[in-house]
């Protein structure tokens, strides 16, 4: 990830926390609408979940310069996520829904750059995630 696409994400993030509940309940919203098998996962109140995915996000933007430092973080969120019910094909649509409540709440400031920034930030999470997550399965099906 270059220098360019870190300041695009660090950038457009500290919009999006001036209302940061209201665009992860957005993302919910249609998270939901795209997959609404995915509901019955969230045995929460969603409010609470939106809270918590707020400061994951803040806290991988925030560390983005050493992204490498936070790798077990995410693969222990990847393994977690298998106990919640959570698929490798969930992932695609919890990118869109993400990338689309970004797009929303950000507006114009949203552009080409900034979107490439995040779809790459995303893959790069989403695959250590799910490589996390079948390394989990392969253990406990052995």
């Amino acid at each position: 990830m270059t220098d360019r696409q870190q300041l695009a994400i660090k950038y457009s993030w500290s919009y999006v926390t001036q209302d940061s509940i209201d665009a992860a309940l957005l993302f919910y919203g249609k998270l939901f609408e795209l997959k609404p098998e995915l509901k019955p996962l969230f045995k929460n109140d969603i409010g609470v979940q939106a809270q918590k995915l707020v400061a994951m996000i803040t806290a991988v933007v925030s560390q983005l310069q050493r992204i490498d430092e936070l790798a077990e973080q995410i693969s222990a969120l990847g393994r977690r996520h298998v106990d919640y019910g959570v698929r490798a094909d969930h992932y695609p649509a919890v990118g869109e829904a993400l990338i689309w409540m970004l797009e929303q709440r950000l507006q114009e400031q949203w552009s080409p750059e900034t979107r490439e920034a995040w779809v790459l930030l995303y893959q790069r999470l989403s695959d250590k995630m799910i490589r996390a997550a079948n390394t989990a399965e392969s253990s406990v099906n052995r």
